[in-house]
């Protein structure tokens, strides 16, 4: 399962204009910058790849659903915000964030969730047993699936961070005196 650039540029940019509207111009400028940028680029690259593992497993199983199960998702979706269609691509818009790619996102979200209700989860009520039985699959499914980045620079933030317990560089790790 291949996890575009553009899907990580995407969300890259996205997090930054976030982060600079609530912060200003300079969040990312120096030593911290850096350091809040490596860390913005650690978290999107493990979302993605946590997403194209569970999106492997779905697939293997040959586990698909129906364009109106999404349809009617996104319905639901739009209505408990209160909002209407046109104004919530508007509102994508005005983030910077496209409709097409929160398409994309939100389908394989109702897909996974899918999944896990009917395959993984099967009819369980209990919260603490659901935990168990997603933790134990996803753990399983990670174990099965090999990395490769063609990005070296990615693939050293992502081993520091898993080396160092996230901590990346800039002053933000460091102990106070």
């Amino acid at each position: 399962w291949d996890i575009s650039r553009n899907d990580f540029n995407l969300e890259l940019a996205h997090a930054k204009n976030r982060y600079i509207q609530v912060y200003g111009d300079g969040v990312l400028v120096g030593d911290r910058g850096k350091a809040l940028l490596d860390n913005l680029k650690v978290q999107i690259v493990s979302r993605l790849i946590n997403e194209a593992i569970k999106m492997q497993e779905i697939q293997k199983a040959g586990f698909t659903v129906d364009a109106e199960i999404v349809d009617s998702t996104l319905q639901k979706f739009l209505n408990q915000r209160s909002v209407d269609l046109d104004r919530f691509k508007a509102n994508l818009e005005e983030n910077r964030y496209a409709f097409d790619y929160f398409m994309k996102k939100f389908e394989r979200r109702v897909l996974i969730n899918k999944y896990l209700n009917d395959e993984i989860f099967n009819g369980i009520t209990d919260q603490f047993e659901k935990e168990r039985l997603y933790t134990s699959w996803f753990n399983n499914a990670r174990l099965l699936v090999k990395a490769v980045y063609y990005d070296k620079n990615l693939e050293r933030l992502i081993q520091a961070k898993a080396a160092g317990g996230g901590c990346s560089t800039g002053s933000s790790c460091r102990k106070g005196s």
